[in-house]
């Protein structure tokens, strides 16, 4: 399991599993791309190349996330999967994975942003929380 969503009031809680911020960051981008839309077997139809630096990990999963959904927003595409490297410097680069939205889809969350709020990355425990406004 890669992840699974959390009770919360009014927000999305998801709990994202992972060894490694590699793996948490990799598993985050699939929670939350997969918490918008469900899709069985995603065709990737479009690959992103990325690189971000911040000065501490929280920042830089939550700059990430935000990335990813203004992808969405802006150009209808949907990154499934990632193929994303996390370093000791508080950077990521790598490959976002996905596939442009059609027009008529059913939405599971509509989430307008990944958040600070209760979030914990903790890859000596194996996961991480993140809290998205919807």
């Amino acid at each position: 399991m890669r992840y699974r969503l959390l009770k919360d009031t009014g927000d999305l809680k998801i709990k994202v599993y992972g060894r490694t911020y590699t793996e948490i960051f990799n598993n985050a981008v699939y929670a939350m791309s997969m918490s918008i839309i469900k899709v069985h077997n995603p065709k990737i139809e479009v690959e992103k190349n990325i690189e971000l630096h911040t000065n501490n990990y929280e920042s830089l999963l939550i700059n990430l996330l935000n990335d990813v959904l203004f992808y969405f927003e802006t150009q209808d595409t949907l990154f499934f999967n990632s193929k994303l490297n996390v370093d000791d410097f508080y950077g990521v680069t790598g490959k976002l994975l996905g596939m442009h939205i059609p027009e008529k889809v059913n939405y599971e969350y509509i989430i307008k942003a990944a958040t600070y709020h209760d979030l914990e990355i903790m890859p000596d425990k194996n996961h991480a929380i993140i809290v998205f406004d919807i």
